[in-house]
């Protein structure tokens, strides 16, 4: 994604996440304008007082004079980091941190992106279908820690990742251990490596489950999550396994 930066025109400019240690490293070496954006170096806003949940997340951003308390409904701490940032950019086109701190609030998830939804009345979804990336897996999985009661994980693991699926599967595996208490593994792909982690974590035997496709799961989801509060449905399901 650096290469965009090649084809800036010569009277525009950059914006760097410094926080994000690939970034940093590029923006070293970028000669043309640009501004860099952090909350731990010289930035053009500063965020703090940071407070996710299961409901979305606060906190405050501040240009040094004026500060304001921000809310958005999005999930997770990386879409604090995306907020973040689009509020650099817009602060420099010369927006108020009052109309900043108002379209915060008004944004809405994108479907199948960690989308939250209440089926009924004890059971939450949390659907990142259409997530396929380590990092955003483990965001995932950190979003479903913060809910109160018993979760549960509908996956095929991560595809695509060469002579490193193995071992990122297993990863996870381990990480989902220690927040859920089903695992319903789609598909065989993974199937393995999920289950290996899964287990070494010391995860319950009997409380992971395989099916071909979604379809097939969600046909015994009734009898699978009698007791579970909330299900995180991720990685690829609609793409390539229902």
């Amino acid at each position: 994604k650096c290469q965009i930066f090649t084809y800036l025109k010569r009277d525009g400019t950059a914006f760097f996440n410094l926080d994000d240690l690939n970034v940093q490293q590029f923006a070293k070496t970028y000669t043309k304008k640009h501004i860099n954006i952090s909350n731990n170096e010289n930035s053009i806003l500063k965020i703090s007082n940071v407070n996710v949940s299961s409901l979305g997340s606060t906190f405050t951003l501040s240009d040094g004079v004026e500060s304001i308390d921000c809310k958005t409904c999005l999930l997770g701490e990386h879409n604090i980091q995306n907020i973040f940032a689009c509020a650099c950019i817009a602060y420099y086109l010369k927006i108020s941190l009052k109309e900043i701190a108002e379209s915060i609030f008004d944004l809405q998830p994108t479907q199948h992106r960690l989308q939250l939804i209440s089926s009924n009345p004890s059971l939450t979804v949390l659907d990142d279908t259409f997530n396929s990336n380590q990092e955003g897996f483990k965001q995932a999985l950190n979003v479903l820690s913060k809910f109160e009661g018993l979760k549960a994980i509908v996956t095929p693991g991560i595809v695509e990742l060469g002579h490193l699926q193995e071992k990122v599967n297993f990863d996870m595996g381990v990480i989902i251990a220690n927040i859920c208490s089903v695992a319903i593994i789609v598909n065989k792909t993974n199937k393995d490596a999920l289950y290996s982690g899964l287990v070494s974590a010391g995860f319950n035997k009997n409380n992971i489950f395989f099916f071909n496709t979604l379809n097939e799961a969600q046909q015994n989801f009734s009898s699978l999550l009698k007791n579970i509060s909330v299900v995180l449905l991720e990685n690829d399901l609609p793409d390539s396994y229902i």
